[in-house]
């Protein structure tokens, strides 16, 4: 049922199989949210929160900001 909404994910690359870059980068699934504004911000605040809880992870935007 997912992948009728929100498409099918297998076809997608596995670098690009990310929650947060689909929803900003790709206009068609901004139109599945009614108040995208909410969500963005939801999204945000969940990569924060992950950021938060793995600071050293190499991966992580925190590491990215701290970077030379």
């Amino acid at each position: 049922m997912a992948a009728a909404v929100f498409g099918d994910w297998s076809e997608l690359a596995p670098q690009d199989r990310n929650w947060a870059r689909l929803v900003f980068l790709r206009p068609e699934y901004r139109e599945l949210f009614v108040e995208w504004d909410q969500k963005a911000s939801d999204i945000v605040s969940m990569l924060r929160m992950d950021a938060g809880c793995h600071p050293d992870d190499p991966g992580s935007p925190v590491s990215w900001a701290n970077s030379p």
